[in-house]
């Protein structure tokens, strides 16, 4: 045997978001042995999150310094005056929310202490702030100077948003919202709305009266005729939207595309509006801006109902006068609600006004008072707490309360104007125009008594001035954060000799270099290209980027199965996209029929038809309408004309598109910017104007050097051109530019080689950190090269091919689930069959037997085969005599299972089907319904335009379907394989793709995968990706076309592919090596053998906590007194009296050695929490005296410090993953690796597939039922129950504490007795009790409680029971313990 140095071999990885198996083997597929060990393994990790958390609450904490740091100027600027008639005042505003016997002064007062003007007296005259600041608005006289800051104070602090960049008569004025609106309307979405009343639309929106659905209908009708037929449906979403109603986003944006996506149906009052914002803009992207053109519309009518009740004696209207008109009607409200409740329902009184509850007046106002002091509680919604008041009121009324008051009430409550609260969600639609001029007349009436706010610094600047501007403070998006000392996140750069400066608003402009931090900005906002390496995107709406989408999108439609001529294509491009912004499938249609075009019918004449005229049902390969379009190209042609043929303004134009993108939300600076670029002879006045008029959002994900700058060549013809003109000049997409008929692959790789840095050392920073991906591929790639490195260190030497799969996890968009029943229901919806009631016959059937593809394609096909036309029996259809599933495509060329390659036909008229093209007589019999089938969205475009196909499957597309088993298209998946193929230059690195293994898996190979079962399959599937990719990789090569165009005659199968012999030969013809050797004793035999094996290895990457629970060092959110709050809130507020955080984050732990009760030293497992972890690195007498105070240790010593998260420890013989601590107890989670028999197995797999079935079923109130077809029986799941319990009683899991052993062989008897269904959902929690996660088994179905099994210890190790600390390499090939009880202590 060759020894290790000399050996080839072969590494599979599988590599997952949170997982990376591995295999080794030899070239003939025997797992090799190091140290007695198998040599494949499952690598296990937490799944890396994106910045997004942190970044929210960096951005959050941001906000509220800045408003910190607002008031603190403010307080500058007053302390010198009011420290002359009060010196305690500020400190009292300081300690106001602290209780009488914790603040400096022990009195009650928070404000005022005067002898003749307290709280008290404040609050009389003035009960809420807006009572000050009306009257300090309205009346003209000197007021104490401590109610002039208390109003300021409150203005600065609740200042409103800046959305709109105008004057106050403009964000008060319906007509500004609406025409912003309709520009809006009219650039994005092509959706011109003429000749409305908008008086009458404006009265709708804002009646408090009317219900949503009463206002959509009656703006629906007022809208009638102002947009044309095919924009009905997204007028309606507009105005839903704008009523606070649900929308589609399908139907606003017009884009089928969407259907594909998470997006829901949503309104503007789902949620906070940047929280609803963040989610659609994950999917919308610059289409936002449409969102919130029409919430600005929405907030206007909200705006105006708060502001009703606010006009003043100057006949202006002010938010302060309207908040106090809120106040009078609750005052009013509550007093009528009392009074009422002390009549008719006397024992509702207290509970409702007096205790804490879920939805009484306490919950509604957030706080209840005790024993003299104000507590908080929680809140509940208005919803909720209206609907408490309509109980009580019928109550009344049963009572003796009139019927006729009680009504008047609960219309209220419908119209929500019932209580009222100042303070409400609804705030947030404030403009800070609207305080700004309440803050302005409050000056401007000081003034005349307080001298020091017209008094001004040596700038010329007075006091009042600088309040206004430090309300208006605002830093610019473009100079970011100020504190740009040392920090990656900061940029801003300060002008010559202002180092050192404190910034204020005052000062802002004199201090910062907007141009240089503009710049940066600029920079730090260029993405970088999705190909070429160090080359940055260019925006979405790019004149070539715009370009390169709509021809991407044109080199994928057919008309009748055929691509588009270049000639017609670059015509329609000119003649279509370049007169409109919106293309619709309608207007391609309309002009090619204007065209006169006759489509090539591949030789037969549609009879259905009648002619040769093309139709609608033509065109394929768009969803409707195209996505993209030249919209920037139309708006700049209206402005420079033919110029804008002209290199030198086309360049100009391209630049103008890039600032406009960068400053979209600026056109301020939008303007100014542009105009220190390009003078007024390059760019007028009145083109200066039009520009700046435009909106342009969004990036591309290509850069101008990938489409302009990387040449290729058609290797079949010799054509030489770039990206953008081989889209021109070609019917290919990107993605067919890119496969192996071109060599612009090649040409990419070479440029990405000369741009890549060189790897100088094997860290992470060196390796990782310019990899430009998301964090979760960048954490497993990472896992997967360590992983490599040690085996490559074990061997001696790298391997000859790596095989690698990487998961693309996540993307953001999965889509919802839907199912085939409610697929299915939704199309026969508007189907009319005379003879059959198709929808109740749906109904009817249970939704379990839709999971039967001769069922699901029966429905498709309305119950007649395709090829025949005759109707099929649904008694019959599960007989395969009778009826059979038919490849449109051959599945042998192919191996194409999906829906558009397959149909439901008798099994005579199948045999007789050529193998290759579909029998002209049958086209010619069945095209009518085909497309009837089609125009129904029965079936797809792509399975009628291979129905209706003429011609064999050319080389070309014979090479692209074995390319789908072998090559990989992922982005993630080409960056580890180019790591790989830098550190380890000599080896082969070989893609795998999913969908192959996995149908190597089931055929021939027949066994299955049980993700919930073990962690084991990860590494099996490392291994499997090394059989099926070598053998792949021998058979075709890397490149398929040329082996199909070397081995024109060579007969194929993709089906039997592990069949034959795959043999490598030399050029002299003799055998150099056999990657598949088929037969009995052949290599699927050991295979076989090497698949039933568990000599796994597991392990887990151990880490410290850099942040916790919401991105902080302990749980962010604030809890009361009574919830175990072990944070205060600030720094002397006793957490037992006013709360405080909880779920402190720890950072590792540490073995210490103390004195228990009796002297005897015992050693404890301590967690280190994460906010005092920096301290505790310079000085570890903190982590004692942490001891000493949070556990009660005596006389504490360090013995090992940096045990990790994930740490394996073994305790009386179980292995446990340390995960956490709570209390003085330590969290685990198991490492015990369930092994069943395989018969059980799968099993296991059908009861698997039943559970994830059961999820997402859509009728949540019952479970769904199982069927013959899914083969769960009573008897298996009760033999499964048993073998469980065995387990439990007599394996390592007899070991594991809270193994509920006693509540299942108790439980056992009501097991028997449910039904099969809820027996598959109780054997699902028992197995939470064996798999390696934190998670606990609800087993009430059996007599148990719910949560149970949960791992926990005592921090205190007891002696005399093992306490192992193992540590792991990253392959677990490597292997050491520590002994907690005996190790000795750090030197």
């Amino acid at each position: 045997m060759k020894n290790r140095k000399q050996q080839d071999y072969f590494i599979g990885l599988d590599i997952g978001t949170n997982s990376v198996g591995y295999a080794v083997t030899d070239l003939q597929y025997h797992i090799l042995k190091f140290n007695g060990k198998s040599m494949w393994g499952s690598r296990l990790f937490d799944e890396a999150e994106t910045a997004e958390t942190r970044r929210m609450f960096r951005t959050a904490r941001r906000r509220l310094n800045r408003r910190r740091q607002r008031l603190d100027w403010l307080q500058e600027i007053f302390h010198p005056e009011i420290e002359k008639v009060d010196p305690g005042f500020f400190q009292r505003l300081q300690e106001s929310p602290l209780f009488v016997e914790d603040r400096t002064e022990k009195q009650s007062n928070a404000l005022f202490n005067d002898p003749d003007f307290d709280d008290k007296s404040y609050h009389t005259l003035y009960p809420t702030i807006y009572h000050l600041r009306k009257a300090l608005m309205t009346e003209d006289k000197k007021y104490d100077i401590r109610l002039v800051y208390l109003a300021l104070h409150h203005i600065i602090k609740h200042r409103g948003h800046f959305l709109f960049n105008t004057d106050l008569g403009d964000v008060t004025s319906f007509e500004f919202s609406f025409a912003n609106l309709k520009e809006i309307l009219k650039t994005e979405l092509n959706l011109e709305i003429k000749h409305i009343d908008e008086k009458a639309f404006s009265e709708i929106l804002k009646d408090a009266q009317m219900t949503k659905n009463d206002k959509k209908k009656k703006a629906m009708a007022l809208f009638s005729g102002t947009v044309d037929k095919d924009s009905k449906k997204q007028l309606q979403a507009v105005i839903n939207l704008a009523c606070g109603a649900k929308a589609n986003p399908v139907d606003l944006f017009a884009d089928n595309t969407l259907k594909d996506t998470e997006l829901e149906n949503f309104s503007l009052l789902d949620k906070p509006y940047e929280e609803l914002r963040d989610e659609l803009e994950g999917v919308l992207a610059d289409r936002c801006v449409v969102i919130d053109a029409i919430k600005a519309v929405h907030d206007w009518s909200i705006l105006a109902d708060m502001l009703d009740g606010g006009e003043s004696g100057d006949k202006k209207v002010y938010i302060s006068t309207a908040k106090v008109a809120i106040y009078e009607k609750h005052k009013k409200d509550l007093h009528e609600l009392k009074e009422i409740l002390k009549r008719y329902c006397k024992e509702e009184y207290k509970p409702f006004f007096m205790q804490e509850g879920k939805d009484n007046y306490c919950a509604y106002i957030g706080d209840r008072i005790e024993t003299k002091k104000k507590l908080r509680v929680t809140k509940c919604s208005q919803e909720d707490f209206y609907n408490r008041v309509r109980k009580l009121l019928e109550k009344a009324v049963e009572n003796g309360y009139p019927q006729k008051e009680a009504d008047l009430i609960m219309a209220e409550t419908r119209a929500e104007k019932y209580m009222p609260l100042q303070v409400s969600k609804d705030n947030g639609v404030i403009p800070h125009q609207i305080h700004l001029s309440e803050l302005e007349i409050i000056l401007k009436k000081a003034s005349k008594y307080y001298r020091f706010l017209t008094e001004k610094d040596e700038n010329g600047i007075s006091n009042s001035e600088k309040i206004i501007l430090t309300f208006k403070y605002k830093i610019p998006y473009y100079v970011g954060p100020l504190n740009s000392q040392g920090s990656k996140n900061a940029w801003m750069i300060r002008n010559a000799g202002m180092d050192g400066r404190k910034i204020t608003p005052w000062n802002f402009n004199e201090i910062v270099n907007h141009d240089a931090s503009e710049e940066l900005f600029i920079e730090r906002m260029k993405n970088p290209c999705t190909y070429v390496l160090g080359a940055s995107v260019l925006p979405k709406n790019s004149l070539l980027y715009s370009e390169y989408a709509v021809l991407n999108e044109l080199n994928n439609v057919r008309i009748c199965g055929e691509k588009l001529p270049v000639d017609l294509k670059m015509k329609i491009l000119d003649e279509v996209f370049k007169n409109t912004k919106k293309v619709t499938g309608n207007k391609l249609f309309s002009y090619l029929k204007a065209q006169g075009f006759v489509p090539k019918r591949q030789g037969i004449l549609d009879s259905a038809k009648g002619s040769s005229v093309i139709e609608k049902s033509d065109i394929t390969g768009i969803d409707g309408d195209f996505n993209s379009g030249l919209t920037s190209y139309y708006d700049l042609y209206d402005i420079f004309g033919d110029d804008l043929k002209k290199d030198s303004v086309r360049k100009m134009c391209e630049r103008i598109i890039f600032l406009l993108t960068i400053h979209h939300d600026d056109k301020n600076l939008m303007e100014k910017r542009i105009r220190k670029e390009y003078s007024e002879k390059e760019l007028s006045k009145v083109q200066m104007k039009k520009v700046c008029r435009l909106s342009y959002q969004g990036w591309g994900r290509l850069s101008r050097d990938f489409l302009e700058d990387i040449q290729g060549a058609n290797k079949e013809t010799g054509e030489y051109f770039n990206i953008i003109n081989a889209l021109r000049n070609t019917e290919d997409n990107l993605m067919q530019l890119l496969s192996a008929k071109y060599s612009f692959a090649e040409a990419l790789d070479e440029r990405n080689k000369s741009n890549r840095k060189e790897i100088r050392a094997f860290t992470y920073e060196n390796v990782m950190q310019d990899v430009i991906t998301s964090p979760a591929v960048k954490r497993a790639s990472w896992q997967a090269l360590l992983i490599v490195r040690e085996i490559c260190k074990i061997m001696g030497h790298p391997p000859k091919k790596v095989f690698i799969e990487v998961t693309r996890g996540n993307t953001g968009n999965q889509g919802r689930t839907t199912s085939r029943k409610d697929q299915l229901t939704a199309l026969y919806a508007n189907i009319k069959d005379e003879e059959r009631n198709w929808k109740e016959e749906l109904k009817k059937t249970p939704e379990s037997e839709f999971r039967r593809r001769d069922l699901y394609l029966y429905y498709t096909q309305m119950g007649r085969c395709m090829y025949s036309g005759e109707k099929i029996s649904l008694a019959d259809l599960a007989d395969k005599n009778i009826y059979d599933t038919d490849h449109i495509y051959p599945k042998s060329l192919t191996k194409d299972d999906s829906w558009d390659n397959l149909v439901l036909v008798k099994k005579t008229i199948n045999a007789k089907k050529d193998r290759n093209v579909m029998d002209s007589a049958i086209q010619e019999k069945m095209s009518g319904f085909w497309s009837m089938l089609k125009n129904k969205r029965l079936i797809s475009a792509q399975k009628h335009e291979r129905l209706m196909r003429r011609t064999p499957l050319t080389v070309e597309e014979r090479a692209s379907f074995i390319n789908r088993q072998i090559v990989e298209t992922a982005q993630s998946s080409k960056i580890v394989a180019d790591l790989f193929q830098q550190l380890y230059p000599e080896t082969k690195v070989v893609y795998v793709k999913a969908r192959t293994v996995s149908d190597f898996r089931k055929d021939p190979l027949d066994v299955v995968k049980v993700r919930s079962l073990n962690d084991l399959h990860h590494a099996k599937d490392a291994y499997l990706n090394i059989v099926v990719g070598n053998v792949y990789h021998e058979k075709f090569t890397s490149n398929p076309l040329r082996w199909l165009k070397e081995n024109r005659n060579t007969e194929y199968s993709l089906n039997a592919m592990f069949s034959h012999d795959i043999v490598r030969r030399g050029k002299d013809g003799k055998v150099k090596y056999v990657a598949w050797r088929k037969g009995k004793n052949g290599s699927m035999a050991v295979v076989r053998k090497t698949m039933v094996k568990n000599d796994i290895i597991c392990t887990r990457q151990e880490r410290e906590s850099k942040s916790g629970q919401n991105g902080g060092f302990f749980d962010q959110n604030i809890v009361s007194r009574k919830d175990n709050a072990a944070v205060s809130i600030k720094k002397g507020m006793d957490v037992l009296k006013y709360g405080g955080y909880k779920s402190i984050t720890t950072k590792n732990f540490a073995l210490v050695e103390a004195e228990d009760k009796n002297g005897e030293l015992q050693r404890y497992i301590v967690g280190v929490p994460l906010l005092l972890a920096s301290e505790i690195k310079k000085n570890e007498v903190i982590l004692l005296d942490y001891c000493r105070s949070e556990f009660g240790l005596e006389n504490p010593e360090i013995i090992k410090t940096g045990i990790k998260k994930n740490a394996l420890l073994k305790i009386k013989g179980f292995p446990m993953r340390l995960t956490g601590r709570s209390q003085k107890s330590l969290l685990f989670q198991g490492d015990a690796q369930l092994i069943v028999p395989e018969e059980m197995e799968r099993y296991l797999k059908k009861v698997e597939k039943y559970i994830e079935r059961n999820k997402k079923r859509s009728n949540k109130k019952e479970l769904l039922q199982l069927t013959m077809h899914d083969e769960i029986t009573t008897n298996n799941n009760i033999e499964l129950y048993k073998l469980l319990v065995d387990k439990l009683e007599n394996s390592i899991y007899a070991k594991r504490t809270s193994n509920q052993y006693e509540t299942l062989k108790s439980g056992m008897e009501k097991f028997t007795n449910l039904c099969v269904e809820e027996q598959c959902l109780v054997l699902n929690e028992i197995l939470n009790l064996f798999r390696c996660n934190p998670l606990t088994a609800d087993l009430r179905l059996i007599g148990g409680k719910g949560q149970v099994g949960k791992l926990t210890h005592n921090m205190e190790l007891n002696k005399g029971e093992e306490s192992l600390l193992v540590h792991q390499s990253v392959t677990g090939l490597f292997e050491t313990k520590v002994d907690l009880l005996t190790c000795k202590k750090r030197p």
